[in-house]
This record gives C-alpha cells, structure tokens and sequence, in this order.
C-alpha cells in the first residue's frame, strides 16, 4: 500500500532507511505491527505519546519525523550590520553631549 498522508510517507521512509520492518519498529515501541503499518498507509496518525515513543526508536526530532523545518531567523545581511554599527557610532556622541557629565557617572 502507498502512503496516505505525509506523515505516513516520512514514517515509512525513515523506518526504511534504517533497515527495520514494521514488525521489528512495532516492538521497539511496544506496539503492534498493524498500527504501524495503520499509521504508514491509512493516515492514521498516532498519539503523541506513540510519536514520544518512534522519535525515541528511530533516534530523530519530532519535527523530523512530522515534515516540519524549523522557521528560518532573520538573517542580517553584512550592509544591515555595517549600518548598525555606523548608526550606532554616530549617534552615542551625539547622546553623551546632551546628558551632563555629572549625570552619565
């Protein structure tokens, strides 16, 4: 049987790839080879604390193991940095020669 969801396609591709049946996987979790391969093929998704169980069996992430990439962080380019910086240079001057010196200490 194909697939049903993504998350069955991932399941039986990381399972695969380890060279582990489905019956050999079902044990590792204390589970049964007819909900793994429920859970591969008919869209079945498991518990959460079944998927606990595979990230475990399997040695992955949960978000591995359910397709999620982890959302890219804004990456400053060198030009944002070098900005930054010059604005930062220009400007503490400026600050210090408002706020009276005894007042800074």
């Amino acid at each position: 049987m194909q697939p049903a969801s993504a998350f069955g396609e991932q399941l039986a591709r990381l399972r695969a790839g380890r060279g582990i049946t489905q019956g050999q996987h079902a044990e590792r979790i204390s589970s049964s080879q007819r909900a793994i391969s429920a859970y591969e093929t008919v869209a079945e998704y498991p518990p959460a604390a079944v998927v606990v169980e595979i990230t475990r069996a399997l040695k992955v992430s949960a978000d591995e193991l359910l397709g999620l990439k982890p959302q890219p962080k804004a990456a400053r380019t060198r030009e944002d940095l070098e900005v930054l910086h010059l604005w930062k240079n220009a400007y503490s001057g400026a600050w210090r020669s408002v706020i009276p010196a005894h007042a800074a200490h």
